[in-house]
Parts: C-alpha cells; structure tokens; sequence
C-alpha cells in the first residue's frame, strides 16, 4: 500500500541515518607524537564555529582531533548547501597551533569575558578547546571590541594551522537576473 508523505519521509530518513551510522569509511592511521599533551588523540580538541549573522557571513564548523583530524562543514558560495572537507594536519602545524593556543593564554581567559557582547550585525564566534586536562569554551559577537586582543589573534591562528582558509566562504547575494 501507498504510504503517507510523512511517513514516507520518515522511513526514509530513518534508513539514510541508520546507513550513515554503519558506514565507516577508510581507517587512517596517523602519528600521535605531536598531539598535544594529555589529550586522546582521537576526541575533539579544538571546535570552532560561526554562526549567521544579518548579511553575508561565513558559517562552519571547524573540529580538529589532537591527532591532527581536521573536519570542516560550512556553507557554500551561494549559502544553498553544506559542504564537507577533511584533512590531515603535519605534525608541526599541530605542534605550532598548540604553541599559539598556550601563547594566547586561551585557558587563562576570564570566563565571563565575552558575557557583555556589544550589539552587532557579526556572527557569533564559539570556541571550545580542551587540552591538559582542561577545557575552555567561550562565544563572543566577531565585532564585539571587548574580548581579548590575544582571542581575536588566535582564532584565524586556528583556521590558518589548520590548513581551511580556502573553505571558508562569504556566501553572496543572489544575482538578479536581467
């Protein structure tokens, strides 16, 4: 018998999470040597993401595994559909994106330092970055000039080490057509 719209797209769904759950794709093997300390290097050890703002802003989410996993999901030029990429960080970018996280005081940051954001049309900035045995998640408005001159350093640090400038894109408005 026919089934329902919604039930139809309830199943079908269902089956598309239950495939993507089951796959598992090639296994990598990657060296761990430069992983920052105490960190497992297969959890998340950084997660950056932006959020929407009131024009054209970019929007992603960076995760970088302390083994050097770099996944990123954002938006395309259009701003239509999501993109995915993955990489694999060198040793040293790792190395040196753990040096600019302990250089900017990350850990150190008072954790109410963003909680006045100035009012603004920038995207929300979030941050999470766990190492050592510790973890700091701050979000702040990108043009909010109170947070930290050393955060406002770090965070394209963190884009540039991992290897995603390239990925990031400002979505643009729509061409009229003549």
């Amino acid at each position: 018998p026919p089934c329902r719209p919604l039930g139809c797209l309830w199943a079908m769904l269902s089956f598309t999470l239950l495939l993507a759950a089951c796959h598992r794709g090639p296994q990598e093997v990657t060296s761990t040597q430069a992983a920052p300390r105490d960190t497992p290097a297969d959890l998340p050890w950084v997660v950056m993401e932006a959020g929407p703002c009131l024009m054209y802003c970019p929007q992603y989410t960076l995760t970088i595994q302390a083994n050097g996993r770099v996944h990123f999901r954002g938006l395309d030029r259009d701003g239509s559909r999501w993109l995915v990429h993955e990489r694999q960080m060198l040793p040293e970018q790792v190395r040196a994106l753990d040096a600019a996280i302990d250089h900017s005081g990350y850990f150190g940051f008072d954790s109410h330092c963003c909680d006045q954001p100035e009012a603004s049309d920038h995207p929300v900035i979030r941050l999470d970055i766990a190492a050592d045995g510790r973890r700091a998640a701050l979000a702040h408005d990108l043009g909010d000039g109170s947070i930290p001159d050393a955060l406002v350093l770090l965070e394209p640090a963190i884009t540039l080490h991992a290897g995603v400038d390239d990925w990031i894109v400002v979505p643009q408005p729509a061409q009229e057509q003549p």
